[in-house]
C-alpha cells in the first residue's frame, strides 16, 4: 500500500472499485435512515426525502466521489463507463448450444448459494419459463378450487374439506416462493456477471424503481402503469442481450453444459 492509500484511509477505500462501491451503498442507506428521522412518520414526506436524497446521493458517488478516491488508488480500479451491446447475436466464443431446460433447473437449485460466478442467456430464460408456467399452473389450480367452492353447500362437509385443502395448497406455494427467492436473486447476479456488470445493479434497479412506483401509485394509476411497463425494459435486456464474449472479472464463459462438480458451490 502507498502513501495516497495509507492517506485515504478506511472511508477512502470503500469507494475503490466498480460503481456502486461499498461507501456508495453505505452513503444510501444512511439517506434512508435520515429520512425516516426528518420525515417525523408522514409516509408522502418519507419518499420524497428518500427520492431527493438518494438521487443526491448516486449522482455525486458516480460523478465526484468514486472517481476522486479511484484516481488516488495505486491500482486506479475504477472502470470506464460501458456500452452496452444491443446485438442479440452471441460472439464466436460463445456455446452454440444452450443449456437444456433440465440442466438450467438443477443448476438453478444446485448453485442457490453462489454470486461470484456467470450464468448464460440459456440458463437464465428456462428459470423464467419455468416461473410463468408454475404460476399459470397456481392460477388454475386456486380459480378451479375457489369456483368449486363457491358453488357448493358453505356448511357441507365436502365444502370444508375443500377449503382446507386450498388452505394447503396456499401454504406450500408460499413455502415454494420462499425457496425459490434466493436462488432466483444469486441467477439475476450471475446473469449481470455475464453481461459484465456488478451484481449491487440489482439491488439499486429494485430500491429505486420500488420508490418510483409507490410515487406514481399515489399520484395516479395509469401513470403507474406505464411507468412499471417503463422499468420492465431492464429485465427484458438481462433475458435478450448475450453475455460477453471472453473471460472477464467474474470468470470464464458459462459453457451450458454439465462440467462435472464445476457447478457445485464454491464460496
Amino acid at each position: 500500500m502507498n502513501k495516497s492509500d495509507n492517506e485515504m484511509g478506511p472511508f477512502g477505500r470503500s469507494f475503490i472499485g466498480d460503481f456502486p462501491t461499498l461507501g456508495s451503498m453505505l452513503l444510501l442507506l444512511t439517506t434512508f435512515f435520515l429520512s425516516a428521522l426528518f420525515s417525523l412518520g408522514n409516509l408522502i414526506s418519507f419518499i420524497i426525502l428518500l427520492v431527493l436524497s438518494s438521487l443526491s446521493v448516486i449522482f455525486m458517488c458516480y460523478k465526484f466521489i468514486e472517481p476522486h478516491f479511484n484516481n488516488k488508488s495505486k491500482n486506479n480500479l475504477i472502470s470506464p463507463v460501458r456500452k452496452i451491446n444491443f446485438s442479440l447475436e452471441s460472439g464466436s466464443n460463445r456455446p452454440e448450444k444452450s443449456m437444456s431446460f433440465k440442466l438450467a433447473i438443477k443448476f438453478f437449485f444446485k448453485k442457490w448459494a453462489d454470486y461470484k460466478s456467470r450464468s448464460s442467456r440459456s440458463e437464465y430464460n428456462w428459470f423464467i419459463l419455468f416461473s410463468f408456467i408454475f404460476n399459470i399452473f397456481v392460477e388454475i389450480i386456486f380459480t378451479i378450487t375457489l369456483f368449486i367452492i363457491d358453488l357448493g353447500n358453505p356448511e357441507s362437509i365436502s365444502t370444508l374439506i375443500l377449503i382446507v385443502i386450498l388452505l394447503i395448497l396456499i401454504i406450500i406455494t408460499i413455502i415454494f416462493y420462499l425457496l425459490l427467492f434466493i436462488p432466483s436473486i444469486t441467477l439475476t447476479i450471475r446473469r449481470l456477471h455475464d453481461l459484465g456488470y456488478s451484481g449491487w445493479y440489482l439491488l439499486w434497479y429494485v430500491l429505486i424503481s420500488t420508490l418510483v412506483l409507490i410515487i406514481t401509485y399515489m399520484i395516479n394509476y395509469y401513470l403507474f402503469i406505464i411507468i412499471y411497463c417503463f422499468l420492465l425494459i431492464p429485465s427484458l435486456l438481462i433475458m435478450i442481450l448475450p453475455g460477453e464474449n471472453s473471460h472477464n472479472k467474474y470468470g470464464p464463459i458459462p459453457s451450458n453444459q454439465s462440467d462435472g462438480d464445476s457447478f457445485l458451490i464454491n464460496l
